[in-house]
């Protein structure tokens, strides 16, 4: 119990630091961040209706429907330079950036016109807007358009950087969710290739691929929706389709896999797949209004932030309940607790961001990241106790059914054929045999000798019988040969051959101890024999007899001698 508490609190204690140091370095990076942010002084027109000297990242855009005309202006710094542009974050939203040029207003970028006429989801696109020299000190206005009802509360503030080094400075602002979701994807790709190799040596593996599928459908959704994929030519419609996709389906794999290892309870089953078909049935209909137009897939987020909370708290009472069923019971279940907690923090942070005005930063990839630590811990150590526990089941399989002498299979093991022959209707042959100067090698030579005895022609019958049948030893020098489906001819042949195979091999060892046996031959269809009992007594009889008559013969020649 010590040592379990002990690894417990060590793995919570390693994710604890990796996160810490993650944060830390994400902070130094973020402080080389070098913008110039376009945060007051903006007037904001929304269908008319003005208001002046606005900050513009506390506005709350309320009320915002389909076809509304929203204008921001301002005014460009008179400290603009050559080489620098305006970076914005656009949701769902056509874009017009204007300035003031000699009474006129001039247009230097345009976004989502085409998408807004078709009446396709234009989504969300991070975009980098080139002013030319002249524009310096100049009023200028951004025009958005939405082609949804409610497409956002707040707007992120403009900000104005060297264009070399525009997406970089945006990456470094966003550094430890980019980070964690690059190497998630890297790793999960690892875990798929290790899972598809290691399968062919531990079955159970084969459940790795689930969890690697999870982390990358998750790493996806946390790249798109930093817009860390925003310079790899995807328009914004296949970036926003990418972001929503990966973070409804990442959850289904990792529900399989709790229910797959962990469900052995009837009620954890049909829960767990109760929440995947809802899941399999949400994504479908999310895509099915997506491609009818009917409503856009942003508009269902919440929806699945919900459902999302719900699988964590169904996996959390699924591993509860089947408490006894698994051995990293500590590490499993607070993997478990963590995907939920951050679920349930990342929903309360979007939905209070939504209302306060402020830039949504998802905390979901942090927690997935520890879940994925948490979850490696447990499963290595179930992999590692459940090779063990395959080990020891080897050992006591290998001793039930193998004699610990000769390596030959046992009583058990004869048993077992039997039956099946039996029950299959099958014709077989029985071969008995007995050592015949056993007793007279312990007497004189010692027990170890008599073992080295039994063990010499317990080689010979496997190297001569083991491609045909069972081969057995059933009691201390006594030996049986079960074949099925041979003849009673080849069997009888064979048994000849054997004589002649151990005489060779005693005379080319140059054995000290001359090794004679005995042996009778029994088959099932033969008349008297009604059943297993009664082909194996009737070889032994066979045995018996040819014992006999070597022993008288052994007389007759020492009288004579």
């Amino acid at each position: 119990m010590i040592r379990k508490r002990v690894g417990l609190i060590y793995a919570i204690s390693t994710c604890a630091i990796i996160v810490i140091a993650l944060a830390i370095v994400s902070g130094l990076v973020s402080k080389r961040v070098n913008y110039s942010y376009f945060e007051y002084n903006w007037n904001v027109t929304i269908n008319g209706q003005h208001y002046d000297n606005v900050k513009l990242s506390t506005f709350h855009f309320s009320d915002i429907h389909e076809g509304d005309l929203i204008v921001l202006s301002n005014r460009l710094p008179d400290t603009f330079k050559r080489g620098q542009i305006m970076t914005m974050l656009v949701q769902n939203c056509t874009m017009d950036v204007l300035y003031q040029s000699q009474n006129r207003m001039i247009s230097v970028h345009s976004f989502g016109h085409e998408s807004y006429a078709k009446g396709q989801m234009i989504g969300n696109s991070m975009e980098f807007v080139h002013f030319p020299l002249m524009a310096s000190g100049k009023a200028f206005e951004i025009i958005l358009k939405p082609n949804m009802d409610h497409p956002f509360f707040h707007l992120a503030t403009p900000k104005m950087c060297d264009e070399r080094h525009a997406f970089s400075f945006y990456f470094r602002e966003r550094f430890l969710n980019c980070s964690i979701g690059g190497f998630l994807i890297f790793f999960g790709i690892i875990l798929i290739v290790m899972s598809a190799l290691l399968t062919f040596f531990f079955a159970e593996m084969r459940h790795m691929s689930l969890i690697a599928l999870f982390i990358i459908l998750e790493s996806t959704w946390s790249l798109n929706s930093n817009h860390a994929l925003a310079n790899f030519g995807l328009s914004s419609f296949a970036r926003t389709m990418m972001e929503y996709v990966s973070l409804y389906t990442c959850m289904i794999p990792i529900m399989i896999y709790v229910a797959l290892r962990h469900a052995k309870e009837k009620k954890s089953k049909r829960r767990m797949l109760i929440m995947i078909t809802l899941n399999l049935v949400f994504v479908i209909g999310c895509l099915i209004l997506q491609g009818t137009g009917v409503c856009f897939i942003v508009k269902t987020l919440v929806a699945e932030q919900v459902l999302m909370v719900a699988n964590a708290i169904t996996m959390m009472m699924c591993l509860l309940e089947n408490y006894p069923y698994f051995t990293a019971k500590h590490l499993t279940l607070s993997s478990a607790i963590t995907i939920g907690v951050f679920g349930i923090l990342d929903l309360i942070n979007f939905v209070i961001s939504q209302q306060e005005g402020y830039t949504y930063n998802s905390i979901l990839p942090t927690g997935v990241l520890l879940f994925i630590l948490q979850w490696l811990l447990s499963f290595l150590y179930e992999v590692h106790i459940n090779y063990i526990s395959y080990t020891k089941q080897e050992v006591l399989t290998k001793m039930a059914y193998e004699d610990y002498l000769t390596g030959l299979d046992n009583r058990a093991v004869v048993e077992e054929c039997f039956d099946e022959l039996e029950n299959e209707k099958k014709n077989y042959g029985v071969i008995s045999y007995d050592l015949n100067y056993l007793k007279q090698v312990n007497d004189t030579m010692g027990h170890e000798a008599g073992d080295t005895y039994i063990v010499t022609f317990s080689n010979y019958l496997k190297e001569f019988w083991n491609n045909y049948g069972v081969v057995a030893r059933t009691g201390g020098d006594e030996f049986l040969i079960i074949i099925s489906e041979r003849s009673a001819e080849l069997i009888k042949a064979l048994a000849s051959d054997f004589e002649v195979y151990v005489a060779n091999a005693i005379k080319m060892a140059e054995a000290s101890i001359p090794l004679r046996f005995s042996y009778g031959v029994a088959f099932r269809n033969e008349e008297q024999c009604k059943n297993s009992k009664d082909v194996r007594k009737l070889a032994d009889e066979r045995m018996y007899e040819m014992k006999r008559a070597f022993h008288k013969e052994a007389r007759n020649r020492k009288e004579e001698s």
